[in-house]
């Protein structure tokens, strides 16, 4: 039962690759529905569901809940994103897009385990690199929780037309969290030969940062191709794709 799961997870792993192709289609050649591309996320999620339940991992019914919650309200967002934008005369406004995101954010922060202290630090002992590297891939998730809450809610602020904001603006938080993560690992002394965490963090987090100035230009008009923003995009794809026969080896 738990190979069977390790099979759906690498199954899962392959669906953001998909869902970017399906992406690349409806934005450049416009064949594509709405609903069709959100197809790939939404099989996701059920089957992370899925997995988080059948694991091996002894939650609590508490912690399973907490978790749990999170995942839902996802579903719930990307339901309502795609009924606004395949609809643009649908009565909901953003702000009530955004509320499950929102709620979702809140329930991750608020979830039964201890989410490690982190602060962007350069670090000067470098005896103590696997565990500074171990402490910075635990904390991310905490700084990139409330980089989407903030991204989010600037979000909802330019397409509520409430105030003007530049593209680079609402995409800041996201920004400021890639850029403080690779220069800490340039600047730190991590990135070794022998380093794989360190080198799993450039190879990821790089490419998302290209990812984020790229998609700028792209909703500021100065690019005319998505499958051009999308370039940096495959190496995660990549990355993907490895760690799909990791789980299942």
């Amino acid at each position: 039962m738990a190979k069977l799961w390790k099979v759906f997870g690498c199954f899962g792993l392959q669906l953001p690759i998909v869902f970017n192709v399906l992406l690349i289609v409806h934005l450049d050649a416009h064949r594509l529905i709405w609903p069709t591309v959100f197809i790939p996320l939404w099989i996701g999620l059920l089957l992370g569901l899925g997995v988080l339940i059948a694991t091996d991992i002894n939650w609590t019914p508490a912690g399973l809940f907490w978790l749990t919650i999170p995942l839902l309200c996802f579903t719930t967002f990307t339901g309502l994103l795609v009924a606004k934008i395949y609809k643009e005369n649908w009565g909901t406004s953003w702000w009530g897009v955004f509320t499950p995101i929102w709620v979702g954010l809140f329930f991750l922060l608020l979830v039964e385990y201890d989410w490690p202290e982190y602060e962007f630090k350069f670090i000067s002992d470098p005896d103590d690199d696997d565990l500074h590297v171990e402490t910075l891939i635990q904390g991310l998730p905490k700084q990139l929780i409330v980089a989407t809450g903030i991204f989010c809610i600037l979000l909802a602020l330019r397409l509520e037309r409430v105030v003007v904001l530049n593209w680079a603006i609402i995409f800041l938080p996201y920004i400021v969290v890639s850029f403080l993560v690779l220069v800490m690992l340039a600047g730190s002394g991590l990135i070794r030969e022998e380093d794989v965490p360190g080198w799993w963090l450039i190879f990821g987090f790089l490419p998302f940062f290209a990812f984020e100035l790229l998609l700028i230009l792209y909703l500021e008009n100065k690019i005319k191709y998505f499958a051009i923003v999308s370039i940096p995009l495959y190496f995660i794809d990549i990355i993907l794709f490895v760690c799909s026969f990791i789980i299942v080896c």
